[in-house]
Order: C-alpha cells, then sequence, then structure tokens
C-alpha cells in the first residue's frame, strides 16, 4: 500500500499542474462576453449564432488548431493562439480582435481556451517546427515552382 501511494505521488508531482480557477476567471469572463456567442458555453462550437456561419466555428474541445508554429502532433503555443485571436481568420466569420480586446484580455482568454482541451495538459507545445532544409528564393526555384503549379 505504501508503495502504490508513493507511485501516486510521484506521478501526480511529475504532472503539469491545471491553470488556477483564479488564472482562468478573467478569460472566462471574456469568453463569454465575446466568443461563446458563436464557439459555445462549453468550447464545442456549437454557440447560438453556429448554425448560420460558414465554416462553423472551431470546437476548442477537440484540441485541433489550423494555423500553429509547433509540429504536428504537438498543440499549439499560447502566442499560436494569441495570433488568431488577435488577427482572426480569414475567410472565416472569425473577426480579429486587437482593436477591441487588450492585450491582457487576449493572453486571459487564451489561457481560458486551453481549458476546454485535454491536449494541453497532456504535453507541452514544444519548440517552433524548423524550416532548415527549405530550397531558397532563386529564379530557377521560381520557375520549378510555376511549372509544377502549371502541371497541376
Amino acid at each position: 500500500m505504501r508503495r502504490l501511494a508513493f507511485l501516486l505521488l510521484l506521478l501526480l508531482a511529475q504532472a503539469p499542474p491545471a491553470p488556477a480557477l483564479a488564472d482562468v476567471e478573467p478569460g472566462r469572463a471574456v469568453y463569454d462576453r465575446w466568443c461563446a456567442l458563436c464557439h459555445g458555453a462549453k468550447g464545442d462550437g456549437a454557440g447560438p449564432a453556429a448554425p448560420f456561419l460558414m465554416p462553423k466555428p472551431r470546437d476548442f474541445t477537440l484540441g485541433v488548431y489550423k494555423y500553429k508554429s509547433t509540429e504536428a502532433a504537438r498543440p499549439p503555443s499560447d502566442q499560436d493562439i494569441g495570433r488568431v485571436v488577435a488577427g482572426g481568420m480569414p475567410g472565416t466569420a472569425m473577426p480579429g480582435w486587437q482593436d477591441i480586446l487588450g492585450e491582457a484580455d487576449r493572453r486571459n482568454v487564451v489561457t481560458y481556451l486551453k481549458t476546454f482541451s485535454d491536449i494541453f495538459e497532456a504535453e507541452e507545445p514544444g519548440p517552433p517546427s524548423s524550416l532548415a532544409g527549405q530550397i531558397a528564393a532563386s529564379p530557377e526555384a521560381i520557375a520549378m515552382g510555376k511549372e509544377t503549379y502549371r502541371k497541376a
């Protein structure tokens, strides 16, 4: 029994800390006022306005983010999510909020958005994806790109 208790304590000590209630409350207030109409009170993309939007609002409970700088299997960084909150999503009903919400409110809502999915508890975002090995721009590379596009 002592062994099991020790093992449990060891596992709990290594688990990333969940955001404290006080840490998410400011973000919840921002989310409830500005985001829940489309994304839903539960963050599931099923807000009252969602049936009238195309494409549908993101379901944050899935933990899937389209635009991020981290590797494919890793969660997005706070900066990745903050960039979308600030700048919006062109081609969707998601506006940019940088002119409406201050930086602190945007940071707070990012913290709150992360509570909808356990992907942020399971793994750290990690470093941004490397662009090393990419072909440098040159007249030859541009010509090859044009030809590839033409064939496609």
